[in-house]
């Protein structure tokens, strides 16, 4: 009889659990007993939602805060009252923070869970020796139903989320499901239209063309959408669709897009596995199941393909021929989100108002100050609340730093600086170049050798001012003025 209950003492006991977490952290904050009963309900209801199995917990690396973050991520872009940041939406994201810390306890401290756990993953390796065997001598012409297929898909599905989802060194190991905010996307072309959310704005278009200045969230956007479309791919697979049937992510840059010959599918593929600008290969051993990933999926029947930084790629013509063969790709059931900032875009030839392709056009705004702020930094220091409160201090004195922390770049910088920093410098060059010296040599980096950070800070001014003024040739003069007068300092 005891045995028979477990499963329902358990998760009573986590409940409770969490309800407790919750409450002693609430009275610390003198949140409302309404606002937590209320956000227990609504944390309950987005687990139902969008949570994740035993078996999915296990495929993210059991990680409590990259699978609570994906949540709060999914019901957020659905919740439009979410961003208000009112107290009953900031009960429920630490109750599914605390829900999924206590569910990855309970995982690792059960009896022989993690030798099980690593005869399976044996297994699992066995099987796919086996299988790659079987794909590498499969006809030029795949079966998109062949069950080895289908395993190579989710591989591929897996391994790019974990790659999607990481962030540079230089932010301590953070990861984008845990820091990103729902933005708000407008459509610049149709005054009055209502704003919409990141998911509905990408929802039912063929083609769409996302514009936003230096900084503005372009490139996590556009893994966001990398991300959510991966999820969904491996839940359709899960649910028996064909793979044919199923919209496969691929994820790339124009800079690593521009220097892949071939036709558009296949270069669009080779460039998602370019090792520098791209997030590179699946394997650091194995080129041969790369290439065989390559096959498959220049071969897929539905995609979503990202082409990140347009701004970044070739210029005049190459670049016209290249946004010109990506509007081929709706007709074949794949579909295309470029992201770039406007200047770029406004130079392509897909600019034209008589362009035969039906493009949707936005533009990304700014971060509410201070709802989104706030949870931004508050989800960067995590636990650390006193590092949180100074730096949120600090913003709030200062209307130059609130005007600043809108752009997710720019507020990137002040949380990297902010327990460090006892007053941000007044000018922001000052506080770019504060940044810069802060990765330069920063102790991630394990090189041999001592950086010279003032030539490297010299040599990052030369290049900044030349690409200032090669993209304004009107405001050559004034960007020499200021170079002159910044490099004089």
């Amino acid at each position: 009889m005891q045995e028979a209950f477990r499963p329902t003492l358990e998760a009573k006991r986590l409940r409770q659990d969490v309800r407790k977490a919750i409450h002693e952290w609430a009275e610390g904050d003198n949140v409302a007993n309404a606002d937590i009963d209320t956000g227990l309900e609504i944390a309950k209801a987005s687990i139902e939602q969008f949570g994740f199995s035993k078996k999915e917990l296990e495929e993210c690396g059991l990680n409590a805060e990259n699978a609570a973050s994906r949540v709060i991520l999914a019901a957020s872009s659905r919740e439009p009252s979410w961003s208000l940041q009112r107290a009953e939406f900031n009960v429920a994201e630490h109750a599914i923070r605390a829900t999924y810390a206590a569910l990855i306890r309970a995982c690792l401290s059960e009896p022989g869970y993690l030798e099980a756990r690593f005869r399976e993953i044996e297994s699992e390796l066995a099987l796919l020796r086996v299988a790659f065997a079987r794909l590498s001598r499969i006809p030029a012409q795949v079966n998109p139903n062949n069950s080895d297929i289908m395993r190579a898909i989710r591989i591929y599905l897996n391994a790019r989320i974990i790659d999607w989802n990481a962030l540079p060194d230089w932010l301590g190991g953070r990861s984008l499901s845990s820091l990103a905010r729902p933005l708000v996307l407008r459509s610049p072309f149709e005054p009055g239209s209502p704003d919409k959310n990141e998911i509905d704005a990408l929802e039912g278009a063929q083609m769409m063309v996302v514009v936003g200045e230096p900084g503005s969230g372009k490139t996590w956007l556009s893994k966001r959408y990398a991300l959510v479309a991966a999820r969904k791919a491996i839940a359709a697979l899960d649910e028996g669709k064909p793979l044919s049937e199923v919209e496969i992510p691929i994820w790339t840059t124009w800079a690593a897009w521009k220097d892949t010959p071939g036709p558009t599918r296949e270069s669009l593929v080779r460039a998602s596995f370019d090792r520098v600008m791209a997030v590179g290969s699946l394997t650091d051993e194995d080129q041969g199941f790369d290439n065989l990933i390559q096959r498959v999926l220049s071969q897929a029947g539905k995609a979503l393909v990202l082409v990140d930084s347009l701004d970044e790629g070739p210029i005049g013509n190459d670049r016209d021929a290249l946004a010109t063969s990506l509007t081929t790709l709706p007709g074949q059931k794949w579909r295309v989100v470029i992201t770039s900032r406007p200047g770029a875009w406004s130079a392509t030839n897909l600019n034209r108002s008589d362009r035969a392709a039906p493009i949707r056009m936005t533009e990304i705004q700014p971060l509410a100050w201070p709802d989104d702020v706030e949870v931004f930094v508050g989800d960067w220091f995590g636990r650390d609340r006193d590092n949180a409160t100074k730096l949120l201090h600090q913003i709030r004195a200062r209307d130059d730093l609130q005007r600043v922390s809108v752009s997710p770049m720019l507020l990137t910088f002040l949380c990297l600086l902010g327990p460090t920093s006892a007053a941000f410098p007044p000018k922001r060059f000052d506080l770019f170049e504060e940044v810069a010296r802060r990765i330069l040599s920063a102790p991630w980096r394990r090189v041999e050798t001592s950086t010279d950070v003032q030539s490297c800070l010299a040599q990052l001014t030369q290049w900044a001012w030349s690409i200032a003024a090669s993209a304004q040739p009107t405001a050559t003069t004034n960007c020499h003025h200021y170079r002159t007068t910044y490099m004089e300092r």
